[in-house]
């Protein structure tokens, strides 16, 4: 993305983002914008959420602003059909030493 839009400063932030955490130093004042295209905050209960908000909103600053992504609501069969694979033949989940991208990640 900074390749496209030279203007930009763009680094990512690989953190434990339910603890307290700053931000990379070097940061140009102006307008932020904070993105976390994971829909995991769906997971979260309503105290960690809040949390979560309140120190995107801290970093982001005044002025700043959030993209968060969310999902839609799934009924089970279709989470169960796309994540349940362990009882699948050859799913990610169910061998990790047939998927060694599984095994690494921590999969499984």
């Amino acid at each position: 993305m900074e390749r496209r839009f030279r203007s930009l400063w763009v680094r990512p932030v690989e953190r434990d983002f339910l603890s307290a955490f700053e931000m990379p130093t070097g940061m140009p004042a102006g307008p932020r914008v904070g993105f976390f295209p994971s829909s995991t905050i769906g997971n979260l209960d309503a105290a960690e959420a809040e949390a979560f908000l309140s120190q995107m909103l801290r970093h982001v600053g005044p002025g700043g602003a959030a993209i968060v992504g969310v999902d839609l609501v799934k009924r089970v069969e279709t989470l169960l059909r796309a994540y349940d694979d362990i009882r699948a033949a050859g799913g990610p989940r169910a061998a990790p030493d047939r998927n060694p991208s599984a095994a690494r990640s921590g999969v499984g």
